[in-house]
C-alpha cells in the first residue's frame, strides 16, 4: 500500500483528469499533498476515473471536489477551476436542489438520487439546457466511517426530450380536441375567430392572441420577426398570438409555433365550415322560399296578396325589417307598388290621402336608390343611405331608413320592377344581395304565373258560363287518341248522355255507334278531314240514348294546333238542328199545299167566276154575286192560313164562321132558330174544303135570303156525323133541314130557277169532292144532304 502511495503517477489513468489530478497542487487545499491520500480516497478516485459517467468525489467536510472527464463536460466553463474546491463553491446556482442530495448522503450515509436534474452545461455551443439523474452516496475510510460522498451523473435528456414531447402532444391534441368542441356549435366566422384566440390565449398565457383580416395579396405575418408567431388562417386572414409582457421578447418555441399553426388549421376548418354552413342554409332558406311562393301561389286570391307572401319570403331570408315590390307602368314610365309588406304597413304612418293605409301606392318617379336599380337593372346595397350620391329622403310616415338593399325583377333581358328591403340590423351583406337575387326571378315568375292563372281562371269562368248558357255543344277530342276531353252541359240534352258519363268513355267509337247507320261513313270522313287539319261542317243523324229518338245534328269541327302548326286537339261545336230540319220539311210540305192549294182555289175562282156571269142580268148584280162568293172563299183560306203544320179545317168550324159571316150570331146558333148538332173536330180534307165550303155558302145564301134565315119564326137545323161508305173509309154526313118556310113554287116552277148554288151541290160536289148530295125543296123549306171523305186523320167513331 505504502508503495503505490508513493508512485509519483498516480492516478494510472490517461484522461485528462487523470493529469490534472497528478499536476494539481493538492497542497494548497484541505486534502493535502496527494501522496499523503488515504487509500480509500485513491480507491474512490480511481473508480470515478473509470467510470464513463460523469462522476464526483466531494472528500472531507468541505467536500472537495474531485471529478472525471465526463464530469469536466458539464461543469462547463467552470472547469479546470472547479477541481480541488468545495463542491457548495462549485455548484452555489443549483445548490439548493442539489445540496440535499449530497449533504445526505455525506451527513446521514443515505444514498439518494435526483431523475431528471435540470442543468445548463456548456459543451461548446454555450449553455444548454440537460436533464440527468443524479445518483450519490457515501464514501467510507479505513474505520468505516463516512469520510466523503461520491456523485455520478447519468444524462436523460433525450428521454425527458421524448417524454415532454409526448406531454406536449397530448397536451395540443387535448387542447385542439377541446377547441374543436368549443367551436363546432359555433356558426358565426367572427365568433368563431374570437373563440379560437381566446382559447390559444389562454392556453400559451400569451398577453392577446387576434384573428386579424389582411389585404388579398399581403405578406402574412412573419412568426420569427414579430413579438408572437403569425400563420396564415383563411384566405386573407392571419393567426396572431403575442406574449404576456413587452419586454423581454417571449421566445416561442416549436412546439407553441406548432400549436398556433394546428389551431389556425383548426380554425380556419371551422370558419369554413361555418361559412359553407351558412352558406347552405341560406341557400336551403332560398329554396324553401321558392317552394313556399310557389306553394302559396296556388292559393293567394290575389296578386296583392301572393306579392305580401313573397316579400315575407324576401325579409325572412334576408334578416329584413320592411320591404316593397313594385312594378314599371310601361305607358306612365313610374313606378306602381304591387305590393307592401305586412311588416312594411306596420312600420307605415303616413297620414295622406293620396297614399290611404292598406291601399298599395302606385305612380312613383323613378328616381332615388330605388330608381337606380330599375335604371342600371343591377342589385344595390346602401348601408348609409343618407350618404349614398343618389339619396332622396323619405316621405313623411315613411319608417326612417338605416340600410337598403334592392333588387331588379328582370324579365327577357329587360328590367321591369324590383324588390326592396329595409333595414337589416347591421346592414346589408354581399350574401343578402345574393339570397335576394336568387329569389328574384321566383318571385317574378310567381306573380307572371299569378296573372296568368288569374286571366286563364276569368276566361275559364266565361267560357263555362258560356256553355252552360248556351244550347249548342262544345266539344274537344285529343287529335292522336280520339278520345273526348272536354263536352260542354249540352251534351246530355243532345245525346241524351250526362257530360261526366261522356268524358267517363270518351272513346271515339261510342260516338260512332250513336249516329245513325246510314250516316256513320260521312261522319267518318268528316273526322279523317278534321285529323288532316281541315275545317269540316257537316250533317248526320243521331239515336238519342234517353229515348232513342231521332236527332239531327250539324257540327262544325276545326283543328286545334300548336306553335309547330301540328293538329294536337279536335274541338267541334254541336247543334241540334232538328226541329229546324222538321220546319224545312214542313215549309216544303207546306209550300207543295200551297202550290196545290193556289191551283185548287184558281180553278173553283174561274168556275165561279164564269158560273156567276152566266147567271147574272147585270155587271152589278155579277159583280155583288161574285163578292159574295169569293168573300166565302176568303173565309176558308182565312182559316187554313191560321192551321199549324198537318193541321186540319173542323166542320163545326166550318160552318160556325160561314154562318157568322152571314150574320147569324152565336147567341141564336144553339138557341131557337138556328140548332147546330154534331161532334167537334171532324177534320176535312184540305185539299176539297174550298169547294164545301162553296157549297155551304150556298146554302146559307139562299137561306137569308129565301129560307130558315130570311125570317125569325123559320127554323134552321144541322146535324153531322161520321158514317161509313162503301169502302169502309169514314166519311161525313151533314143534313141542312129547313122548316117553318112556306113554298108555292111547282116543280116546273123550280126546274126553271134552278141556280148556282143548286148546280154546285149536285154537280161540283159529287164530282171535285167524290160526294154524294140529294137536294131536295120540301113544302117548308130546303132539305140537303152531303156525305163526303174526309181526312184519314179524323176521329174514330163513325157510324156503320
Amino acid at each position: 500500500m505504502d508503495g503505490r502511495r508513493d508512485v509519483p503517477s498516480w492516478p494510472l489513468d490517461t484522461g485528462e483528469m487523470a493529469g490534472r489530478i497528478r499536476t494539481h497542487d493538492w497542497a494548497a487545499t484541505p486534502l493535502g499533498p496527494i501522496v499523503g491520500w488515504p487509500d480509500r480516497l485513491r480507491g474512490a478516485v480511481d473508480i470515478c476515473l473509470s467510470t464513463p459517467l460523469a462522476c464526483l468525489v466531494g472528500w472531507g467536510d468541505e467536500l472537495v471536489q474531485i471529478y472525471n472527464d465526463a464530469a469536466a463536460a458539464l461543469i462547463g466553463a467552470k472547469h479546470p477551476d472547479a477541481l480541488g474546491r468545495p463542491a457548495r463553491e462549485s455548484w452555489a446556482e443549483i445548490w439548493p436542489g442539489l445540496g440535499p442530495l449530497i449533504e445526505a448522503a455525506y451527513a446521514h450515509g443515505e444514498a439518494r438520487r435526483i431523475d431528471d436534474f435540470a442543468l445548463r452545461p456548456d459543451r461548446g455551443r454555450g449553455p444548454e439546457l440537460g436533464y440527468f439523474t443524479v445518483a450519490c452516496g457515501p464514501v467510507r475510510d479505513a474505520d468505516g466511517a463516512i469520510a466523503g460522498a461520491q456523485l455520478t451523473a447519468i444524462e436523460t435528456s433525450d428521454a425527458v426530450a421524448a417524454r415532454d414531447a409526448l406531454r406536449a402532444s397530448e397536451e395540443r391534441q387535448a387542447f385542439l380536441l377541446a377547441l374543436s368542441d368549443a367551436l363546432r356549435p359555433l356558426d358565426d366566422p367572427g365568433e368563431i375567430e374570437a373563440k379560437a384566440a381566446r382559447l390559444l390565449a389562454e392556453h400559451l398565457e400569451a398577453g392577446r392572441t387576434a384573428c386579424a383580416e389582411r389585404e388579398a395579396g399581403a405578406a402574412p405575418h412573419d412568426g420569427a420577426a414579430a413579438r408572437g408567431p403569425g400563420v396564415p388562417l383563411a384566405g386573407p386572414g392571419d393567426l396572431v398570438a403575442s406574449p404576456s409582457g413587452v419586454e423581454p421578447v417571449r421566445a416561442w418555441t416549436a412546439q407553441e409555433v406548432a400549436l398556433v399553426q394546428d389551431t389556425a388549421e383548426r380554425t380556419r376548418n371551422a370558419v369554413e365550415r361555418a361559412r359553407a354552413e351558412d352558406r347552405l342554409r341560406r341557400k336551403n332558406a332560398v329554396l324553401e322560399g321558392v317552394n313556399r311562393i310557389f306553394r302559396e301561389a296556388l292559393t293567394a286570391a290575389s296578386e296583392e296578396e301572393l306579392g305580401r307572401v313573397c316579400l315575407a319570403v324576401a325579409e325572412e331570408v334576408t334578416g329584413s325589417a320592411f320591404s316593397f315590390m313594385g312594378e314599371i307602368n310601361a305607358e306612365t314610365d313610374r313606378l306602381d307598388d304591387l305590393s307592401v309588406s305586412e311588416r312594411g304597413w306596420a312600420a307605415f304612418t303616413m297620414d295622406d290621402p293620396n297614399f290611404p293605409y292598406g291601399k298599395v301606392p302606385t305612380g312613383f318617379r323613378i328616381h332615388g336608390l330605388y330608381g337606380r336599380v330599375l335604371r342600371d337593372g343591377r342589385g344595390l346595397i346602401a348601408n348609409d343611405p343618407a350618404t349614398h350620391p343618389d339619396r332622396i329622403g323619405t316621405p313623411p310616415g315613411h319608417p326612417r331608413l338605416h340600410a337598403f338593399l334592392g333588387v331588379p325583377l328582370i324579365q327577357a333581358g329587360r328590367t321591369v320592377g324590383m324588390v326592396g328591403l329595409g333595414n337589416r340590423p347591421g346592414g346589408y351583406r354581399a350574401e343578402d344581395l345574393e339570397a335576394a337575387e336568387a329569389l328574384a326571378p321566383a318571385i317574378l315568375q310567381a306573380v307572371l304565373n299569378k296573372r296568368t292563372s288569374t286571366a286563364l281562371r276569368e276566361s275559364e269562368e266565361r267560357f263555362r258560363q258560356f256553355t252552360d248558357a248556351s244550347s249548342d255543344l262544345l266539344w274537344i277530342r285529343d287529335a292522336d287518341t280520339l278520345r273526348l276531353e272536354y263536352a260542354g252541359p249540352a251534351f246530355e240534352a243532345i245525346y241524351g248522355v250526362r257530360s261526366e258519363a261522356a268524358l267517363a268513355n270518351g272513346a271515339v267509337r261510342r260516338w260512332i255507334e250513336r249516329i245513325h247507320p246510314a250516316d256513320r261513313a260521312r261522319a267518318i270522313a268528316a273526322l279523317r278531314r278534321l285529323r288532316a287539319g281541315e275545317r269540316v261542317s257537316h250533317e248526320f243523324r243521331i239515336l238519342r240514348a234517353s229515348d232513342g229518338e231521332e236527332r239531327w245534328i250539324h257540327n262544325t269541327d276545326f283543328p286545334l294546333v300548336d306553335a309547330a302548326g301540328r293538329v294536337q286537339r279536335l274541338g267541334g261545336i254541336a247543334t241540334d238542328i232538328t226541329l229546324q230540319r222538321r220546319a224545312a220539311e214542313r215549309m216544303q210540305v207546306l209550300v207543295a199545299e200551297l202550290q196545290h192549294r193556289t191551283r185548287n182555289l184558281l180553278g173553283v175562282v174561274r168556275s165561279v167566276a164564269g158560273r156567276t156571269l152566266a147567271g147574272s142580268v147585270s155587271l152589278a148584280d155579277f159583280q155583288r154575286r161574285f163578292e159574295d162568293r169569293l168573300a166565302a172563299l176568303a173565309r176558308v183560306n182565312g182559316l187554313l192560313s191560321r192551321l199549324d203544320a198537318g193541321g186540319r179545317i173542323t166542320f163545326d168550324d166550318l160552318i160556325r164562321s160561314e154562318l157568322a159571316a152571314h150574320g147569324v150570331v152565336a147567341r141564336e146558333v144553339g138557341g131557337t132558330q138556328v140548332v147546330l148538332a154534331g161532334p167537334a173536330g171532324i177534320r176535312l180534307r184540305s185539299s176539297t174544303v174550298q169547294v164545301f165550303a162553296l157549297g155551304l155558302h150556298e146554302l146559307a145564301t139562299n137561306a137569308l135570303k129565301y129560307g130558315a134565315l130570311s125570317r125569325p119564326e123559320r127554323r134552321l137545323r144541322v146535324d153531322w156525323r161520321l158514317v161509313r161508305g162503301r169502302s169502309e173509309a169514314p166519311r161525313l154526313r151533314v143534313d141542312w133541314r129547313e122548316s117553318g118556310v112556306a113554298v108555292t113554287l111547282t116543280e116546273e116552277e123550280l126546274s126553271r130557277r134552278r141556280g148556282y148554288g143548286r148546280e154546285l151541290i149536285e154537280q161540283a160536289l159529287p164530282y171535285q169532292l167524290n160526294a154524294e148530295t140529294d137536294y131536295a125543296l120540301a113544302p117548308d123549306g130546303v132539305r140537303c144532304t152531303i156525305v163526303l171523305p174526309i181526312s184519314t186523320q179524323a176521329a174514330e167513331g163513325a157510324d156503320p
